[in-house]
């Protein structure tokens, strides 16, 4: 049985590093990363704001295209994010208010 997924990338600012994840539960996900319960890269970076987010039909096709991104150059990754949030808008708040409220009842 196939299950939807995400590949996401957290930031802070356009010059600073990023990460790029794949969740099936992205809102969840992301509030872990906004009170830095995620250990390593993200957490040591303080990287929480959620720039970019793409749903995948399933995980294995989330974990395909978070592969796919992470080897492209940097240049590439940050025209994506530009294409569809110029801005670095923390996306957090545009997700569903069913996503939100699962993160609800599971904290």
């Amino acid at each position: 049985m196939n299950q939807q997924g995400y590949v996401y990338i957290v930031g802070s600012q356009t010059k600073g590093p990023l990460y790029i994840g794949v969740t099936r539960s992205l809102a969840k996900r992301v509030a872990q990363h906004r009170v830095y319960k995620v250990l390593g890269f993200s957490k040591k970076y303080q990287l929480s704001r959620l720039v970019f987010f793409e749903p995948c039909d399933s995980i294995h096709r989330a974990i395909w295209r978070a592969r796919q991104i992470s080897y492209w150059q940097r240049d590439r990754k940050l025209l994506l994010i530009k294409k569809t949030n110029p801005h670095w808008n923390d996306l957090y708040c545009r997700l569903s208010d069913n996503e939100l409220e699962l993160v609800k009842d599971s904290t």
